[in-house]
């Protein structure tokens, strides 16, 4: 999407507050069903507190307020799909103002919080300990039904395993790379869309995605049946956007490593 030099500018408090509140109110509209004109909305804010930004910079803020939604367990305006490149400032004064406005995923943070507790009570120790909160997510997640980020991964991943391929949504998971440690954790770059069974193996450190998209197996499972997914190119999203960052790909499979 193009955009010129104002607006890579930094966002004021009042241009966050007012990109939100437009964002929700366009949401409020989605939810009962009242039709919106988006464009008109834009021009509006163009004509007000947003008058230095252009339309391309206003539709990609409204992106990223999708990202935070999404991350937070709600949906999302559609149309404006999410894209999670916010920014720690501007991420946080995002959710703030999403919050105040009931968009909070408080619950569940205080859930996952109680299961960390619970698990850590078996005293695990290594990559398992690191991997604690995600567990705990996993746990939490599952008991609540479908979660919004794997709702944007069976999306993104065409109703695929990244690494099997299978497309039965009933056994595929929303797997994140570096474990989940908050609403941040939510976003399409810090996930993979994985079968049940694969996906306990990367949990586990036992499969690992190399930076280059190629799958490793530990090499207690190279002669079993999961070695015909040793070296694979694993299934990456078209859009760009959505794919797996191959950053933290590599921290997950230097961890893993370290512990076969």
């Amino acid at each position: 999407m193009a955009d010129d030099s104002r607006s890579q500018q930094f966002w004021s408090n009042e241009e966050i507050v007012a990109s939100v509140d437009a964002w929700i109110s366009m949401y409020k509209m989605q939810q009962v069903g009242t039709p919106f004109n988006k464009e008109e909305i834009v021009r509006n804010l163009r004509k007000s507190t947003l008058g230095n930004r252009t339309r391309g910079s206003i539709m990609h803020r409204f992106m990223n307020i999708s990202a935070v939604s999404l991350a937070l367990e709600n949906e999302i305006v559609h149309g404006y799909q999410p894209l999670a490149n916010v920014g720690k400032t501007n991420w946080e004064r995002i959710q703030k103002r999403l919050e105040l406005n009931g968009f909070g995923i408080n619950d569940i943070q205080s859930a996952i919080e109680d299961e960390v507790e619970v698990l850590l009570q078996s005293e695990p120790k290594g990559f398992d300990l690191s991997r604690i909160n995600e567990r705990a997510w996993q746990l939490v997640t599952k008991r609540r039904g479908q979660s919004q980020f794997r709702t944007m991964l069976l999306d993104a991943y065409g109703n695929r395993c990244a690494v099997t391929r299978a497309n039965e949504p009933i056994v595929l998971e929303a797997a994140h790379i570096q474990p989940y440690s908050g609403p941040e954790s939510n976003v399409a770059g810090n996930g993979l869309l994985l079968k049940s069974d694969i996906h306990k193996l990367f949990d586990n450190g036992k499969l690992v995605i190399q930076s280059d998209f190629t799958a490793m197996l530990a090499p207690s499972l190279q002669n079993g049946p999961y070695a015909i997914h040793d070296g694979q190119r694993i299934l990456i999203p078209e859009r760009q956007a959505f794919r797996p960052n191959p950053s933290l790909l590599e921290e997950h499979m230097e961890l893993a490593m370290n512990a076969w």
